[in-house]
Order: structure tokens, then sequence, then C-alpha cells
């Protein structure tokens, strides 16, 4: 006898032999426990997920001879059963539609479903690939369809349903059969290895499951493969021959790149250069692996998101211990923006391996949030007088170009021989103050600190001190909102001038202010100023040059919180 191959041998006979689609055929047995049969059905998937195999399994279900009626588990013993699990039943046809896509046919089909069985219950006929019949031949078969004859059950099964048309999509139940998941797939390899009495590694059904892609028939192909090639080869021998890469080989991009190391990754794409992979499915994998390194950081139960091994998910657990969910899924967008990239060029293997180097790249770079933090920690060093380098009194930090990183560099000494004469301070006017002079303490400390606005407006009001509490009065026509938003910069130097615990209200004077035109002239002046002096900083800022070393093309725009866009 010749040799029948894995996906025929092993075809399942019931509805409990079927992998990864319970609920197809838990509906459809409940359908005939309940004796509500339809007189159409929509089979749709990808390939190999068990379309034809449910429609065999279906037909021999209600016609099954062991039974009074239609029973969801049929013996597969009696003549009917045989007769369909061997394709020579005359009450049940399978007809290809790409071979038979005419109205001719479809008229055949007609004339032919007025006779009753010959020998079971229901005359069923399933078309495959039904979305190839032309749009004449469906026309044709929608009256029957419709109104067919009580023994008559249509099953149709398609890879393509958007190409059906919904005057036949609303005369039968559309059943979508899922791709089935990598663990089921293995799981269901390893059953029927033992049934032909064949060792293979784990490893081993991992890698043809994942090559299989959602597809049970399409594992059962490649299954057969790796038996004719040897079983016990080396997995990295067996990667190759299926055309698939090695999942070693994704954990040491990923480790690579996460290490920061893009001669790693050069190295890693050359040792795969000698093997058979595709650019394609290799982006494919490593945009699945970088998703799992995503999911294996946030996810609570991991196991449940991701689909694979329980060593390569110790091994992924391992590889983002250390790593920030920011960065990680930094990566991953990376490298889905450069997939258009990588597959319409015309060298797509050399794209490909500069957008790793890229990514190894990336992984170093500190987010933006953490360098303003870090500035912001320093500034604050810098006031307060303390050491930003932390090695030498008389270290001065200056910007790293890219990763953001604060280099020391000593400051230049002075000569012993020339010391530097001592400053002799100006002559400073004496304080007002604070118990007699309350607006003019008041105006002097908030000239002090820079807060020009509120000085000016409480320079032309008037400023009294009633016990622990202090009044604010500021001529009518200025803006009282503007002085709202800066009061608590206020009140801090309140606090300092007059004592803790002093309590700030604000009034309007029912007078004009003095010089309303020429005060409305200088806040404007003040204003711009004061824009003008941000928009300095911010463009001066390490974080915006490291932003502009990074793209140097890019335009960066300063746009105030509540304001439009001021300066580029």
């Amino acid at each position: 006898m010749s040799y029948l191959v894995l996906a025929r041998k092993y075809r399942p006979q019931t509805f409990a032999d079927l992998v990864g689609q319970e609920h197809v055929t838990r509906t459809l047995t409940n359908a005939i426990n309940l004796n509500r049969i339809a007189h159409g059905y929509l089979f749709t998937g990808t390939r190999g997920v068990g379309k034809t195999t449910v429609a065999r399994i279906f037909a021999k279900a209600l016609n099954c001879e062991s039974a009074a009626g239609p029973t969801p588990e049929p013996c597969g013993r009696c003549v009917s059963c045989k007769e369909i699990a061997a394709g020579a039943s005359g009450d049940v046809f399978e007809i290809d539609a790409a071979s038979n896509t005419g109205v001719d046919d479809v008229r055949e089909l007609r004339e032919n479903v007025k006779y009753l069985p010959a020998r079971g219950r229901y005359k069923v006929y399933i078309i495959d690939e039904v979305h190839m019949l032309s749009k004449n031949a469906f026309n044709a078969l929608l009256k029957t369809l419709e109104e067919p004859p009580a023994h008559v059950v249509f099953i149709f099964a398609t890879t393509e349903p958007h190409k059906i048309p919904d005057t036949v999509l609303s005369r039968t139940q559309q059943y979508e059969f899922k791709m089935v998941g990598q663990a089921p797939i293995r799981d269901y390899l390893a059953k029927l290895m033992a049934a032909e009495g064949a060792q293979v590694a784990s490893d081993v059904l991992m890698l043809v499951a994942r090559k299989a892609a959602g597809s049970v028939r399409d594992g059962l192909s490649y299954m057969d493969q790796v038996l004719s090639y040897g079983a016990d080869r080396p997995l990295t021998e067996i990667a190759e021959v299926l055309g698939v890469v090695d999942r070693q080989a994704l954990l040491d991009i990923s480790e690579a790149v996460l290490a920061g190391d893009p001669v790693a990754v050069l190295d890693v794409l050359a040792r795969l250069s000698a093997s058979n992979w595709d650019v394609k499915d290799l982006l494919a994998d490593l945009l699945e692996h970088f998703r799992n390194l995503v999911a294996a950081k946030v996810a609570r139960q991991p196991a449940a998101l991701i689909d694979a091994g329980d060593a390569e998910l110790v091994a992924l657990k391992a590889q983002v211990k250390d790593a920030s969910p920011l960065a990680l899924e930094h990566l991953f967008t990376l490298l889905a923006d450069a997939e258009e990239l990588i597959l319409r060029s015309g060298q797509p293997r050399l794209v490909l391996e500069m957008t790793l180097v890229r990514l190894a790249e990336a992984a170093t770079v500190k987010p933006l949030d953490d360098l303003l933090d870090e500035l912001t920690k320093l500034k604050e060093i810098a006031l307060a007088g303390g050491n930003i380098g932390g090695s030498s009194a008389g270290a001065t930090a200056t910007r790293a170009p890219r990763a953001g990183k604060v280099v020391e560099r000593p400051a230049p000494a002075t000569p012993s021989s020339a010391p530097a004469p001592e400053a002799t301070p100006a002559p400073s006017a004496p304080a007002p103050d604070a118990q007699d002079d309350p607006q003019g303490a008041l105006v002097a400390a908030l000239k002090a600190a820079n807060i020009h606005a509120p000085a000016t407006y409480l320079a032309q009001g008037e400023v009294e001190r009633l016990g622990n509490k202090l009044i604010l009065r500021v001529a009518k026509g200025y803006p009282a909102k503007s002085l709202e938003r800066q009061l608590p910069a206020v009140q801090k130097l309140a606090d300092d001038v007059f004592g803790a615990g002093i309590k700030i209200e604000l009034e309007t004077l029912d007078i004009a202010p003095k010089n309303s035109a020429q005060a409305k002239m200088n806040e404007q002046r003040q204003a711009d100023q004061e824009r003008q002096q941000m928009v300095k900083e911010t463009l001066a800022h390490a974080a915006v040059q490291w932003t502009r070393d990074l793209f140097p093309e890019a335009e960066v725009t300063v746009r105030p919180l509540n304001g439009p866009a001021r300066e580029k």
C-alpha cells in the first residue's frame, strides 16, 4: 500500500477529533440535538483549519444509519459513514467551485436537488471555494438556496467571504473558523507522533507549529517533511529545512538590541545569512517577538497572551526584567513603522539590518521625561550651590550630544602666583521695612525674584497689612486673572517677607490706573521680554538640543501651554 500523508491518515472523523474549533462543533452538535438543522451553511476561514472536514462530519451526522435520526456522534462503521469518508456516497456531493463556475453547472445542480436521497436522510451539497462562482451562477442559485427541498442541505466553504454576495450570506448560517494557536497544534502533533511511534523533541514540535501559522493541515505537511529529513537532527538544521528563523536567533537579536549593541545585532544577522530565511517572514517574527517582550513586561499573566513554550517565556521575562515598558513600546513602534519601507525596498535585507541597528541605538536613548527630570535635579543642585558632577569641586556639567548623559570636565585652574582680587560688592539701597512700608517691601521682593508683572501691578496699587492678613489692591483695568495665576509665587514671597501664616486677599480699586496707556505699554513690553527669554531658554535646553541632534531635519516650535506657537 502506498504511503498516506499525515493530513489524510489522521483526518478527523468526529466532532471530538477537531482541533481548536470548539465554538463551531458545539453549535452544530446542539443544532442536531435540538433538530434545528438549517438548509444552508457557510464555513469561512483560512486554509487548513477544518472547513471541509467539518462539512463531511456534519454530512455523516445527518445520514448515520446507527441512529434513528441525525446524531452528533456518527458511528463511522455503517455503510453511509464509510461511503462519505471514502468520498463515494451517492447522497453527498463535493463540488469544486473553481472548476464549476458557470450557470450551466448550477442549472444541473438545481435539477438534481429535486430527487430524494438514494440511501440516507439528506442530500448534502458541499461546495468548496464557493467564492469562485460567477455572479450569474450565484444568481441562478439564489431561489434554490432560499427554498430548497426539505431533504437538501447546502454547505459552502470559502477562504474569502468578502467575495460572497450579500444575497447568499443572508440565506445561510455563517461559521467563522479560527486560526489554531501554536500550543494546540503542538499538542496535536505530539499526540500523532506518539501514535506513529516517532520520537520528536518538544522544541521541534513547537517550531513546526510556529511555521504552520494557525493551519493544522500545514502543520501536518511540515511534520511529514521533518520526519523525512530526520526529527533527531539539530534544531537549527530543521529550522533551515523549514525556512524559518530559530527562536533562539530572535532572542539573540532582542538581547543585543536591549543591550544597545549594534555590532552583536549584525553578528546574529550574519549568522542567519546562510539560512534559507525570507525577509518578510523574519520581519513578521520580529514584530511578534517584540510584541511578546512588551506583553511579558506589562501583562499580569503573560502565558495567556504569548503563544510560546515555557522555556521561551522564561527567556522573555529575563530579557525585559530591567527594561521599561515605554522603551519596549518605542522599539516595537520603530520596527512597525519601518515595515512598509522594508517590504517595498529593492534591498529589503539591507534596510532590515539598518532598522535593527537603529533599534539598538534607540534602546540606549533615555526618554525625554527622564532627561527633563535629571536636568531639573541638576538645576536644583546648581541653584543650591552643590556639586553637579559629584566627583570634584571644580567640575562643570556639559551635555552629551546623543544619549543625554552628563559629562564632567574640570574647570581651568587659576594660577597660584596671581590670585584673583576679591570683588568689592557695590553699595545697595536699604530694603524697605516690611512693617512700615509693606507695599515697598513686597514690590522689592517681587522684583528681586524676577516676578515683574505683579510687581508692576502692586507698585501702582495698594498693599495694606492688617494683622496676619495682607490686602493687595490693584487699580481697575489691570488683568486681575494674571495676578491670580501668579498668586502662589506672591504668597511664597509674602511668607518670606512678613512671616509664615500671612493670608493674602485681592481687591480692586475703583480708580483708574495711573498712566494706564504707559502701564499697558510697559506690561506688553515686559510680557514680550519674558516670552523671548522663555523661547531662548527653551531652545537652549539640553533636551531640546538632544532632540535636534536626533532629528536634524525636524522643525522645532516653542508653543506656550495656553497660547499659539510664537517662535521657531
